[in-house]
């Protein structure tokens, strides 16, 4: 039986001839195909190109190429992929990932299953540069335990708000559900506006399935790796009241975007995490160079939970306590 949906791929590319092809091949081994692929192309200088072309001349479905005339990164050009997608479902793509047979089929019936449903994510196998399972998978990688998985729980919200946003490269979504959001805020990541929009107007679905092979390599624009609390800690010169600023400011910033949307149904428990987070990054942000001054500061924010709802619990205290920028 024919499906009700449509589904659009959204995919951006940059100098990606070494692993593009594969991706692209994994498309036309969908067990639902997809109804259109969505190529933007952010002015690569190598031969991504003539693949893109070679493989829209043989696939058994429509690929709408588009070429920067000049690079817009990362965000714009997939708010640029994702403007011009008509499918009903849009699903986001990386350059370098290899998607499981099955996605798109996947996806497709979690939506017709459940039409108040407006986004859909999955985990992911990472995956080396030649396909190598690596033993880990991206919720591994970012602790994003069973406790954190269902979107009705504030817990889930708070998640989402300490930066660990729904991967792009696992998203799709109703596509008219976006459009109201574009352009999107040139502070934010696509995923990180995506995300924010979606948990925080939209219902979700966590699908408990490892869809793509997110391959892990040193050319890659973001990478997830575990980490011990000694590899982080090492890793970390020191804690930079910026980054702290900086984060907050930009969840005010995008409050206060959704919030002009004047018919937007903001939900209530997601505006409640989000204010918690805020203030908890500007407590971090404040906190004195002093470690005399700076340790009752530390444990009102332990004694109230916040270092565990907001950040991450006691590697987050020891950050504090031991590596704070002592300016």
């Amino acid at each position: 039986m024919p499906s009700s949906l449509t589904i659009s791929i959204a995919m951006c590319t940059y100098n990606g001839e070494r692993f593009v092809q594969e991706q692209l091949e994994s498309f036309s081994a969908q067990t639902r195909l997809p109804d259109e692929v969505v190529i933007c192309d952010d002015s690569s200088q190598d031969n991504t190109l003539a693949l893109l072309h070679d493989f829209a001349s043989r696939a058994p479905f429509p690929v709408r190429i588009f070429i920067n005339p000049e690079n817009l990164g990362v965000a714009k050009n997939f708010e640029k992929a994702i403007s011009l997608c008509s499918g009903d479902i849009t699903a986001l793509s990386d350059q370098d990932d290899v998607w499981l047979p099955e996605k798109l089929a996947i996806i497709e019936r979690t939506f017709e299953a459940s039409p108040e449903v407006g986004c859909v994510f999955s985990d992911a196998m990472a995956v080396d540069e030649h396909l190598q399972p690596l033993h880990y998978s991206l919720w591994d990688a970012i602790d994003f335990k069973p406790r954190y998985r269902n979107p009705a729980q504030k817990e889930f919200h708070q998640f989402i708000l300490k930066g660990w946003v729904i991967a792009g490269a696992t998203m799709a979504f109703r596509t008219q559900l976006v459009r109201p959001f574009i352009p999107f805020p040139a502070d934010l990541y696509h995923d990180e506006w995506l995300s924010f929009v979606f948990c925080a107007s939209a219902e979700i679905s966590v699908l408990p399935h490892q869809l793509n092979k997110y391959r892990q390599h040193a050319a890659q624009c973001y990478g997830v790796k575990r980490a011990s609390l000694f590899e982080e800690l090492r890793g970390t010169k020191h804690v930079q009241r910026k980054y702290y600023l900086e984060f907050a400011s930009r969840w005010v910033s995008a409050i206060s975007l959704l919030c002009s949307h004047k018919d937007l149904n903001i939900k209530k428990i997601f505006l409640t995490a989000a204010i918690d987070q805020i203030k908890h990054l500007q407590a971090r942000a404040t906190m004195p160079g002093s470690l005399a001054r700076r340790l009752p500061l530390i444990w009102q924010e332990a004694i109230n939970g916040r270092y565990h709802r907001c950040s991450n619990g006691m590697r987050s205290i020891l950050k504090d306590l031991l590596l704070f920028e002592q300016i």
